[in-house]
């Protein structure tokens, strides 16, 4: 999908300057015999007329045009069912990821969805995930999904406690996750979904492999760092509702995207971890001059409350900067128990199969304090950014942001907002 974005990016212009020399120039000098410019128009008319025939395309047109109608793209995304590759899909962070998935036939995949993949990044990160999903049920209104995963994310970084986070402190862990989790989806209507959702949650950190920096409890101590001596289990719990007006979520243009999730996360360890999260995102598209220029507007939100004497441990609690929100920031930041984070884009097209956009993001960690939450004291970067699309559907972009501590490049194969 990449590729073949790439390549119509790069052979657009060259389409578009071999149609150029196609077109006839007319003569600088009236035809003899002819003194009006009305005369000279008709003749140049009568001229066009003789000569018209059917329209070619260019040698370019012609390849991108076969390429197109080899249908690589549907069998690179698996449309016919069997196994396929796959690229990204881990945490930013974990390097260039790469694996292979799986999915039955077409003819199997009449009345349910199932797939199985997994991949390793440059860095060793690994992922395996498998799902099953039913998602026409009563007509198309309710859906089902159950899903399993394991995720081992050998080098995460971590900056230090909330009130100590420094870019000099940076040092690293190891994060191991396993999820079993179910939705049940109801659409009311067409634009509506609420969801009940429930899973089961285990994990486990430890070294951090990054050599160049050093280990979280080589320099942390589990007062400073909650969850650092120990990790649970969580049983989870809590529903969502998403309000969807986007003319095209695979690639929108204009309308709106709204969510919000509450979460209970029950310590089935300790007795010392339990908390309460909600997820909050909204996103609005202002279009114009035709759709080819497009404003963003996002705006995102995790907080988190521990229960009675509990606390939220470190690496379950929500994170600021990466390709997704800060992105002139290091991925993961910021460490804290409640984020907000603001971002407006201002994108065009460049030519078909290539967008751009300038942007800028703001953000703040935050505890639960009433008077720790100040938009003046939100952490800003801006930059731009290209988004290679296939059918107008994005597949891989690249950001460039800056911020106050350095410039971030973010090569991602996936959409942002």
């Amino acid at each position: 999908m990449t590729f073949y974005a790439l390549l119509l990016g790069l052979a657009a212009p060259a389409a578009l300057y071999a149609q150029k020399k196609e077109i006839e120039v007319a003569p600088a000098e009236p035809p003899p015999g002819v003194t009006t410019r009305a005369g000279w128009l008709e003749a140049l008319r009568d001229q066009k007329s003789a000569t018209l025939g059917p329209q070619t395309l260019s040698k370019t047109e012609q390849l991108l045009n076969r390429f197109a109608d080899a249908q690589f793209l549907d069998k690179l995304e698996g449309y016919t069912g069997g196994f396929r590759p796959v690229f990204g899909g881990q945490p930013t962070g974990s390097g260039f990821a790469a694996g292979i998935a799986w999915r039955p036939p077409r003819q199997l995949r009449r009345s349910y969805g199932a797939y199985v993949s997994s991949s390793l990044s440059t860095r060793l990160w690994q992922v395996y995930t498998a799902g099953v999903a039913w998602p026409e049920l009563a007509g198309g209104k309710l859906a089902v999904n159950i899903d399993t995963g394991y995720r081992d994310s050998n080098s995460i970084f971590y900056f230090g406690p909330p009130e100590a986070q420094r870019f000099r402190n940076r040092s690293n862990f190891r994060l191991e996750e396993t999820k079993f989790n179910g939705t049940v989806s109801w659409r009311p209507s067409q634009h509506v979904r609420l969801g009940a959702l429930g899973g089961y949650l285990l994990y486990n950190t430890g070294h951090g492999q990054d050599r160049r920096f050093a280990s979280v409890e080589e320099v942390y101590t589990p007062a400073q760092v909650p969850g650092l001596d120990r990790q649970t289990d969580y049983l989870r719990t809590g529903g969502e509702i998403e309000v969807d007006f986007r003319d095209f979520p695979a690639g929108p243009k204009r309308g709106g995207n709204y969510f919000a999730r509450y979460s209970q996360l029950m310590d089935q360890q300790f007795d010392r971890f339990s908390f309460h999260q909600i997820d909050l995102r909204a996103t609005q598209y202002f279009p114009f001059f035709n759709d080819k220029r497009v404003i963003v507007l996002n705006g995102a939100s995790v907080l988190t409350k521990a229960n009675g004497g509990n606390v939220t441990p470190f690496y379950v609690q929500p994170t600021l900067g990466g390709s997704d929100d800060l992105r002139g920031f290091s991925q993961y930041r910021f460490y804290g128990d409640n984020k907000a984070v603001i971002n407006v884009e201002y994108r065009w097209e460049v030519f078909s199969g290539l967008d751009a956009a300038l942007f800028v993001d703001g953000g703040q960690i935050f505890n639960n304090r009433r008077d720790s939450f100040d938009l003046t004291k939100f952490e800003l970067s801006y930059g731009i950014g290209f988004r290679g699309n296939v059918r107008n559907v994005p597949v891989v972009r690249i950001d460039i942001g800056v911020s106050r501590e350095s410039v971030r490049v973010w090569f991602k194969f996936d959409n942002f907002m």
